[in-house]
């Protein structure tokens, strides 16, 4: 085999897959929000900035396992204003139109650093306000990055946070309508939201 010839077919062995490079695509915002939403995914890092939407490509039908580290860059360092990062399953990925653009349906797992809390609610189709689930305590601060690990399966959560091998939540859910993932963070107000999310894993 010639040189040139070995050194192209270890080149496209090298390459990703298209379904490997696929796994997530940035979303188009709101109108009311498309002044400052912003989604970009490279690879299995993606950036969302002040209400900005990541969705999978596909759906998740029967669970999955998500994997993925936390950071969020911007925001205040205490009180109202910090980052809120939703990790959202069986959802159809859709934003509301009016703010503060929420998503519209799903099962949201919620990281909320003002609040010191991680929240599991359930947004439905028409109505206003999410339902509340259950929450558990938990301290996040600016700057710093934060494992994340979730199995969702129909009618069961199990999420795990930062270095600990033992989940920090189990709940039994709801079953909504919907089969695609998304993840976004909180949405602009006195001060910018931007969040890293690295090493994106699902299956």
């Amino acid at each position: 085999m010639k040189p040139l010839y070995c050194l192209i077919v270890l080149f496209s062995l090298a390459l990703p897959s298209f379904a490997q490079e696929a796994d997530w695509k940035a979303q188009e915002p709101p109108e009311a929000a498309a002044k400052v939403s912003k989604a970009v995914v490279k690879g299995d890092t993606a950036v969302v900035e002040d209400r900005g939407l990541i969705k999978t490509t596909k759906k998740f039908e029967k669970g999955c396992t998500l994997e993925f580290t936390w950071k969020f860059t911007k925001g205040r360092d205490e009180g109202a204003y910090q980052d809120v990062l939703s990790v959202v399953f069986r959802t159809d990925g859709k934003q509301r139109e009016k703010h503060s653009h929420e998503i519209e349906d799903g099962l949201a797992v919620r990281f909320a650093a003002h609040a010191k809390t991680i929240s599991v609610e359930r947004f439905v189709r028409g109505q206003q306000s999410s339902e509340f689930i259950t929450r558990v305590p938990a301290t996040m601060d600016r700057g710093k990055e934060y494992k994340i690990k979730i199995h969702e399966t129909k009618g069961f959560l199990v999420v795990h946070f930062g270095d600990s091998d033992r989940p920090v939540l189990e709940v039994k859910t709801p079953t909504p309508v919907g089969g695609h993932v998304a993840i976004y963070n909180r949405e602009r107000g006195p001060a910018q939201q931007i969040s890293i999310l690295s090493g994106l894993k699902i299956k």
